[in-house]
């Protein structure tokens, strides 16, 4: 994942976020789940900022959606306590694997609407720009 993809990826999230009225946070990992890209909107909360990172995190980590983790935690409660110890778990949407091919390269997270609006907002932006390719 280069930093000119990762660039399209916040910007794309951020021109979407303004056209919707959200005030969000994104950030964008790679597949070691280390900070690639972050940025937020002027009004988004605190709290986004930090939760953006852990959602990218686990989508990256897990390969799947954060509220698809959240569902399967929900079913099988230990789960949850086999990752208490791991800080960047994240369980609410918002969090999206990248993937190129069948192989996952990185994580979006966006947090600071409600979680369904989160996920919403990432699918759409990494759907816009698979289509650009």
């Amino acid at each position: 994942m280069t930093s000119e993809y990762v660039s399209r990826i916040i910007a794309t999230s951020l021109n979407f976020a303004t056209m919707e009225n959200l005030e969000i946070a994104v950030s964008v990992v790679d597949k070691g789940g280390h900070l690639m890209g972050f940025l937020r909107t002027e009004n988004s909360s605190f709290a986004a900022i930090a939760v953006s990172k852990r959602k990218a995190v686990s989508a990256c980590v897990f390969g799947l959606p954060t509220d698809v983790i959240g569902a399967l935690v929900q079913k099988k409660p230990f789960m949850e306590r086999a990752f208490a110890g791991f800080d960047d778990i994240f369980y609410f949407g918002g969090g999206v694997p990248i993937v190129n091919g069948n192989t996952i390269v990185g994580g979006i997270g966006i947090s600071g609407a409600d979680p369904e609006q989160d996920k919403a907002l990432a699918e759409k932006v990494l759907l816009a720009l698979l289509q650009e390719e």
